[in-house]
């Protein structure tokens, strides 16, 4: 819902200073550019995962409709090695796209406390070299790309379950 947001405070940040406006759109630039490389990468190995998911529920609940004859044979030992099978491989693919997923958003959340750091410090070296750019300025242009930014990180922190959804779906 902030998403829409996001033009808003850039422009805001454009009006305090135009250096600190191209700092936060580059910066807003790069975090959206980010946010599609993790849905890139995440992408395949969330859809494998659920695939697999469903086949390890599909295939325990074929083997639950015909328990009297898998009983009668005595292929019990043989159904629950392949089901464990098929759950291993269904969990090695979530272990791998959480794994992945969770680097990527970890590296994002370290990109965006970084960029929030450089604004600060373009704001602090404004307030320096020009007479007409205050401290109060530069504590709000912060605060505006943080609320930019937060949005952004929000969505790729829940990303794996937006793409849960849409393959459920």
């Amino acid at each position: 819902m902030d998403i829409p947001w996001v033009p808003l405070f850039v422009l805001v940040i454009f009006l305090l200073h135009p250096w600190l406006g191209i700092y936060s759109l580059v910066s807003v630039i790069v975090l959206m550019g980010f946010a599609l490389l993790n849905e890139a990468l995440v992408r395949d190995p969330q859809r494998s995962a659920l695939r697999l998911q469903s086949q390890t529920h599909l295939y325990a609940e074929q083997v639950g409709r015909n328990v009297e004859v898998v009983q009668a044979l005595g292929m019990e030992d043989n159904l629950v090695r392949r089901w464990k099978v098929l759950n291993g491989e269904s969990a090695e693919e979530q272990y791998q796209a959480g794994a992945r997923s969770s680097a990527l958003v970890g590296f994002s959340r370290f990109l965006r406390l970084a960029i929030q750091t450089g604004i600060l410090a373009l704001g602090a070296g404004l307030v320096l070299s020009d007479g007409t750019f205050s401290a109060g300025q530069m504590i709000a242009a912060s605060m505006l790309l943080g609320r930019a930014l937060a949005p952004i990180d929000q969505a790729m922190g829940s990303w794996r379950s937006v793409i849960a959804a849409r393959e459920s779906y």
